[in-house]
């Protein structure tokens, strides 16, 4: 699959710009889940981005995964800002 392979791209920027504040994850069984579930942090986030099932499409899904505004405005970053390269 041809965007599968903007997959670990899409990883790192969640990670960073989660860790740094500027977007939240939510994970819940129904929709919407940034309403109904619970936010996914740390640990659970690299598990939930390394699941591929994370990254599928289905018509008809068991599960949610939202991507919200955090906390933080998204500025530019300057270099080593992210986490990740510290």
């Amino acid at each position: 699959m041809e965007r599968a392979r903007h997959i670990p791209r899409f990883t790192r920027l969640i990670t960073c710009w989660s860790r740094l504040g500027f977007i939240k994850v939510f994970r819940s069984d129904e929709w919407p889940a940034d309403d109904t579930g619970e936010e996914v942090t740390g640990s659970g986030l690299d598990d939930l981005l390394a699941d591929p099932g994370s990254w599928e499409y289905r018509e008809e899904p068991t599960r949610w995964i939202c991507v919200a505004s955090g906390d933080r405005d998204i500025q530019e970053l300057e270099k080593g800002m992210c986490p990740r390269d510290r």
